[in-house]
């Protein structure tokens, strides 16, 4: 039996990142974004290889690209919910990001046909600081949310959390609710003893060597689904010309040289099965 592997995409804008906006200019109008350069090859790459997957996506890029989602959707992978904007919740209060998931679900709905039925917070912003974000996304009618990352660096990320997929409290996003109503998915972290390494993609991907990286993805899908994600803008030989932190262009665009091709051979894998979060949940 193959290892199931829940894949998803954040889509939105490359420029959208806390972690270097601070070193764009105010108006990025001029600024490419690369959706449709980096989204349409992903596009073929899953088709190639029959595979369907998540996109939470931006209502931001629901409004630019609309026939771009309508593609994504047309090809029958599950289209969910990543906020309006890029803000995180921390930058949010309960009324706003309450109107901004609304207005999101309403662009996703027009150009897919279908409310979402998962959510994503930008930049993995749920934590027990933003945790009334929850009551929210439940009263929006979605049923699961993969917002959590359960492991603590300083820009994102919480301790504590449980690895595996688990019915999320309102009080404490640490603990499970049996009568919960949100199914939290978190992030991939391949753990042993007390040594924690986040394999859930992104610049994770990029940076760890494929045979170290499937290694220790096929060990947490001995014990659990490995929830993954990947940026189309990252998987896209892209590098900004902005001056930005050497350490920060570093961390930003490692390896995107060689991340799509790097991709195409783990999506090749005979031993892994790569499926959306609504299929592996619900068998749509």
């Amino acid at each position: 039996m193959k290892n199931k592997v829940i894949l998803t995409f954040d889509l939105e804008f490359w420029h959208d990142d806390d972690f270097i906006n601070a070193y764009l200019p105010e108006n990025k109008e001029g600024l490419p974004d690369n959706i449709l350069e980096s989204t349409l090859p992903l596009l073929d790459l899953l088709k190639r290889y029959s595979i369907k997957s998540t996109f939470f996506i931006l209502g931001e890029v629901a409004e630019k690209y609309p026939d771009l989602v309508r593609k994504i959707h047309k090809e029958g992978h599950e289209i969910a919910c990543h906020g309006y904007s890029h803000r995180r919740l921390y930058y949010l209060d309960k009324d706003e990001f309450e109107r901004k998931i609304r207005l999101s679900v309403d662009l996703l709905r027009q150009v897919s046909g279908r409310n979402p039925i998962g959510f994503r917070a930008p930049g993995f912003s749920l934590t027990n600081e933003t945790k009334w974000a929850l009551e929210v996304i439940e009263r929006q009618g979605f049923l699961y949310d993969s917002s959590v990352f359960p492991f603590k660096i300083f820009w994102y990320g919480s301790s504590g959390i449980p690895l595996e997929i688990y019915k999320i409290s309102q009080k404490d996003i640490s603990l499970a609710d049996e009568n919960g109503k949100i199914i939290e998915l978190p992030l991939a972290i391949y753990k042993n003893g007390r040594i924690r390494i986040p394999i859930a993609g992104g610049f994770y991907f990029r940076a760890i060597p494929l045979f170290i990286y499937k290694r220790l993805l096929m060990s947490v899908l001995k014990k659990r689904p490995a929830i993954i994600y990947f940026h189309p803008n990252e998987l896209y030989n892209f590098v900004s010309e902005i001056k930005i932190p050497f350490w920060k262009k570093k961390i930003k665009f490692w390896g995107v040289d060689k991340s799509f091709k790097k991709l195409e051979k783990l999506l090749r894998s005979q031993d892994l099965e790569f499926t959306s979060i609504e299929n592996f949940l619900f068998g749509r």
